[in-house]
This record gives C-alpha cells, structure tokens and sequence, in this order.
C-alpha cells in the first residue's frame, strides 16, 4: 500500500492534522469520510494565522454532512463551526454553527426548506429568529471557502440567482449571523467570480468543485488550499504556494 492510500497518527503530513478538527456534532463509527481539507489564509501574501479545515461524511446515500472549523485563534481571535447536512440530490436541509470571538458567544440553526429558511440564533443568551421566503431555486452560503465552493457548487451552470448569506459583521453584535438575501452574479473563465452587492469573490476550483484558491476583491485576503483528500479513490492533492 503506497502512502497516498494510509494515513495514521503517526503520520506527520497535513491529512493527519484533520484529525484534530473541532466539531459540533463529533462523527459516528458508520459515517465513511469521503473527502477533507485544509485551507490557509493569507493577507496581501502573507500568512494571518487562520486555517480552516473541512471534512465531507457521508451514513448512507443520500445523506451527507459537511463540518467546516474555520479556526482564527492566531489572526483575529475569532471562530467558526459549521455543521451541513445534505439531503437529496446534494440539497442543503440545515446547517448548525457555533461562533465566538469579539466578546460574543452566538450559536444557531438554520433550516432550509424548499422555497423557506427559517433561522434562530442564540447570543450571548438571547434567542431570535428569523422566517423567509424564497425562490425554489434559490442557492445558500455561510462564512467560510467552503461555504463559497458550496455556494458555486449550487449554482450549477447559471449566471445569476437568490442567494442568502448569513452576515458575518460580528463586531455588530445585533446583527451578526442574521440572514442577508441579495441578488448573486457568476463569471466564468479560468476561474469564477461571485458577486453581491459591494461583494466579490473569485474561486479557483479542481474537478469536483472544491476551492483551490479564494480571493477576496479589495484588500488583498486569499485563502490557498495547503491538501485536500478524496477518499473514495484515495488521490491527495497537496497545494502549492499559489494554491494551485
């Protein structure tokens, strides 16, 4: 068995880190992982600090969840859970996340339905919620390269869509978390660009859609995939400075 098909704890290369991914909901011993990753991020070139991990599960077909650790204890002090289960046809059914940093504990749930989200969050002890309703085809996104992947990965061959966001503007307390709905732009050439109202994002993508590289348009933050794993035929792509 070559090394790109076993890996221990004994190991010391990236994939083995994954290991050490906090999570909401810890794995069962019949989940299968089919992929993970790792990525960094970086200020106009520069290490930050902030890493953030993910790891696709699945129990049986067609029921998959996505856990995203977006750990930014070295940068801002900030982090991040998320917890994605995906029904049929890969559709998101709900999310649950966890957030503290800036002086705030928040956590939430937020449930997709086919033309409704509901969402309740809990800060710092008190509860709200929020109901919406949507187009059946709207597309859903939280805070995170992943959760931007996620986001393309829904949007399949369109152009244009509702999207909803959940807000990442946590030194506004009241407001943090709470749902955004915009109207969402996609450009295709080498890569993709996402765009909503006075935001833009371009992702670099492999063959099965996950990010490579983020950019995040005007102030220079980047995120590069440093390895990512798919387990199913057990191929490890380890990134490069560029992410590529």
């Amino acid at each position: 068995m070559s090394k790109s098909e076993r890996f221990s704890l004994a190991d010391a290369s990236s994939p083995a880190l994954a290991l050490a991914m906090r999570l909401i909901i810890h794995e069962q011993p019949f989940e299968r992982i089919v992929a993970a990753g790792q990525y960094r991020y970086e200020q106009n070139g520069r290490a930050t600090g902030a890493l953030e991990h993910w790891r696709l599960t699945t129990v049986a077909e067609p029921y998959h969840f996505l856990r995203v650790d977006l750990d930014g204890r070295s940068a801002s002090g900030n982090s991040y859970l998320y917890h994605l289960t995906l029904g049929e046809n890969g559709r998101a059914e709900r999310l649950q996340y966890r957030f503290w940093g800036n002086g705030l504990t928040i956590s939430g749930n937020v449930l997709l339905e086919a033309e409704r989200v509901t969402a309740t969050r809990q800060l710092n002890g008190r509860v709200h919620e929020e109901v919406i309703t949507l187009p059946a085809d709207y597309v859903f996104a939280f805070p995170s390269v992943t959760g931007l992947g996620w986001l393309a990965r829904q949007m399949g061959e369109r152009a244009w869509g509702t999207a909803v966001f959940l807000d990442p503007t946590v030194d506004q307390p009241e407001s943090a978390f709470q749902l955004l709905l915009a109207d969402l732009t996609l450009a295709r050439s080498a890569a993709l660009t996402l765009r909503w109202p006075g935001q833009a994002r371009t992702l670099w993508l492999d063959e099965q859609g996950w990010p490579l590289r983020m950019e995040r348009e005007g102030d220079g933050l980047t995120a590069v995939s440093v390895w990512h794993i798919r387990y199913e035929n057990r191929t490890v792509n380890q990134g490069s400075e560029h992410g590529f």
